[in-house]
């Protein structure tokens, strides 16, 4: 399906992976032409389901975005409303 809808950039790639702290990603290509999807390999059917369903839906809402996604912003995002937070409350 996404070769249909996004021809310049498929997903090409479905699979189980052992993963650490998550269940899922989306992950571009280093040429990002191409995308895969991984999921963890000790998930149940069910979840596997729901993993790459959800993926594949931030691939259809995000995956122009995602090539210059930052995997910190949002600890970097944290770290500084925590900072404005400590200076109001001086």
């Amino acid at each position: 399906m996404s070769r249909s809808l996004f021809p310049e950039d498929p997903i090409t790639k479905v699979a189980a992976e052992e993963l650490d702290g998550f269940a899922g990603a989306l992950v571009p290509s280093e040429s990002k032409t191409k995308w895969g999807i991984v999921f963890g390999a000790d998930q149940s059917r069910g979840r596997r389901r729901f993993t790459i369903a959800h993926e594949f839906g931030h691939y259809l809402l995000h995956s122009r975005e995602i090539p210059r996604w930052d995997p910190l912003r949002r600890s970097r995002r944290r770290r500084t409303n925590q900072a404005a937070d400590r200076k109001g409350g001086q």
